[in-house]
């Protein structure tokens, strides 16, 4: 059930649009459910006697894989189908899996029940609310600068700009770029102006974006620097 709660925590995410695949992921879930449950329960009786850190380790890693095993079911059914729903089937598996191996490891002990129960809500939230976030923040899009240089310029002076302005021979700079600056594109001319866009890395703050666009309008080439919003 933890994997279709993590499921459902996207499609809210998603403002509800894909809710009509949740149906279909309590289905493909019952796979999942019983290999843990047949498998969990073989396996408890082999390490009953371990020390709780390994039972927790064997169990929680076996929970996973078996997430995996049940995304490639479904994917031996359904084909290339499976990936079309609005939720990310593999980690809600993978996680839900997870989660079982955590919460059956306590369970196995019934004087940890409650701590088995505390722990296995806990992991949930996380999983339904700390990877949506993340997911996002992955998927959000690099800041971009749009940067007209002079009008009149010469292929030479706008290779220049380059080298001189994006690139840089300072080694102690990440990846040879200006400090800040994650890549760069042609966009064309305008105006017989040259226009660059420029990639900003995911991670500046206001203030190391501020900076970037003052280094960049230092520049005797260039005539004007514009920060894009994500819509343009």
């Amino acid at each position: 059930m933890s994997a279709v709660a993590i499921a459902i925590r996207f499609i809210a995410d998603n403002h509800w649009m894909d809710s009509g695949d949740i149906p279909a992921m309590v289905f493909w879930s019952l796979p999942l459910s019983l290999l843990v449950y047949f498998t969990f329960r073989a396996l408890l009786r082999r390490i009953d006697f371990a020390p709780a850190p390994i039972r927790y380790l064997v169990l929680t890693l076996t929970g996973a894989v078996l997430g995996i095993a049940s995304t490639a079911i479904a994917v031996l059914f359904l084909g290339g189908w499976i990936f079309a729903f609005g939720f990310p089937v593999l980690y809600c598996w993978v996680i839900g899996g997870a989660l079982s191996g955590i919460t059956a490891s306590l369970l196995s002990t019934p004087s940890r029940w409650p701590v088995a129960f505390a722990l296995g809500v806990a992991l949930v939230l996380l999983a339904m609310f700390g990877f949506p976030r993340l997911e996002s923040y992955a998927n959000s899009p690099e800041p971009q600068v749009r940067v007209t240089l002079k009008p009149g310029l010469t292929p030479q002076d706008e290779q220049r700009f380059w080298t001189e302005v994006i690139a840089n021979s300072d080694k102690s700079r990440e990846n040879g770029l200006l400090e800040g600056v994650s890549g760069g594109s042609v966009g064309g001319h305008e105006n017989g102006s040259a226009i660059f866009i420029v990639t900003l890395r995911r991670h500046l703050s206001d203030g190391d974006v501020a900076s970037v666009l003052t280094k960049l309008r230092s520049s005797p080439l260039v005539h004007d620097v514009r920060q894009l919003s994500t819509n343009d």
